[in-house]
């Protein structure tokens, strides 16, 4: 092998390595603001499930697991990514 082909195939090495990067650092990225959101979702759960048992609930128990719909769960999986 020429040093021309060696040093052109270690530059598409590293072109490639820092694509790598690129992906990863956008798919981690990604994965934090949906975490954020999640964590969003969550803050308004709480209380309307404790209202959900007063005798004026703002959301039934009900309402509240069907628009909150596994929202904890996708939280505790994301959260460990």
């Amino acid at each position: 092998m020429s040093l021309l082909l060696f040093l052109q195939s270690e530059l598409d090495l590293e072109k490639g390595l820092e694509m790598r990067k690129w992906v990863l650092s956008g798919i981690l990225a990604s994965e934090e603001t949906y975490l954020s959101h999640l964590e969003a979702l969550l803050l308004p759960m709480k209380p309307l499930k404790a209202a959900a048992t007063t005798s004026q609930p703002v959301l039934t128990s009900q309402q509240i697991e069907t628009i909150f719909f596994k929202v904890p769960e996708l939280y505790e999986i994301h959260k460990e990514f």
